[in-house]
């Protein structure tokens, strides 16, 4: 069952795939520890909303090996090589074909204070869930 967060499920699945909501590296109740916004630096706020993107995958039955696509919005422009410094980190732990990505400029949607990127996606159910539907 997917977490409820404010006015929308954490991530739905549809068709097959699984739509992961746009989320920050704030922690998830239950789920990540996640990072203080206000006084992570982007890289840091990058890394934790990956592990949180990693969580919510894993509570939808599925993995970042199934990544379709990935967007990250970055809030402020002076991030984006940090934020393109983590993620190129975190795309070495993958293993075959890397996500699509699309990167996005616009304050945050979440509101939150000091948040300085946020990332939503798209997967691919488990085979087994993907069978159940």
């Amino acid at each position: 069952m997917p977490l409820r967060r404010g006015d929308c499920s954490s991530w739905v699945a549809a068709g097959g795939l699984i739509f992961v909501s746009q989320h920050d590296g704030a922690r998830i109740e239950g789920l990540t520890e996640g990072c203080d916004l206000t006084t992570a630096y982007a890289q840091h706020q990058t890394l934790a909303a990956l592990a949180n993107l990693e969580a919510l995958l894993a509570s939808a039955g599925t993995t970042t090996e199934r990544l379709v696509e990935v967007t990250l919005t970055v809030c402020h422009v002076e991030d984006l090589e940090s934020v393109q410094a983590a993620w190129s980190k975190w795309t070495h732990s993958l293993e075959g074909q890397l996500p699509a990505k699309t990167v996005l400029f616009s304050p945050s949607s979440t509101g939150r204070e000091g948040c300085r990127v946020e990332i939503r996606a798209v997967a691919m159910s488990a085979p087994e869930m993907s069978a159940a539907a």
